[in-house]
């Protein structure tokens, strides 16, 4: 695996609620990968990404940054009637625990989100030897 190349993610089964678990070669291709599986629960599969907004996080730590940007990505996505396609890192200060992203899809009201909170509740971040592991659970 050349540096710079995505890991991806995955669904793990959960009683009640969506539990994802993205790993990538650094801190921000696990979070993009992370929130292309919570875009697909959103139906972004099928946006066009012509549309775009940014959304900036700061927090005390790594885990607390992951649940609040996308805390932030999906009320953007509600407020606005936007339907995700990908999430791009416009700019990151890790030792800040700070991030820039925009957002690309479409203005277009979803009927596929099944997601409606991003939660602590069993979340993981964590560097493992070469590649950074991100387990977030969805309330939906």
């Amino acid at each position: 695996m050349e540096a710079g190349e995505l890991m991806g993610y995955k669904f793990i089964e959960h009683t009640s609620d969506l539990m994802i678990e993205a790993e990538g070669d650094t801190f921000e291709h696990a979070l993009e990968d992370l929130s292309s599986g919570m875009f697909l629960q959103m139906g972004g599969e099928n946006a066009l990404e012509k549309d775009e907004f940014s959304v900036s996080a700061e927090a005390a730590n790594k885990e607390e940054l992951v649940v609040k940007l996308l805390s932030e990505v999906l009320a953007e996505c509600e407020i606005r009637g936007f339907l995700p396609k990908r999430l791009t890192i416009e700019n990151a200060d890790l030792e800040k625990n700070k991030l820039k992203v925009t957002v690309k899809g479409e203005d277009k009201k979803y009927s596929e989100n099944i997601i409606k909170g991003v939660t602590y509740h069993q979340l993981r971040v964590e560097k493992k030897e070469e590649k950074w592991v991100m387990q977030v659970l969805f309330d939906i």
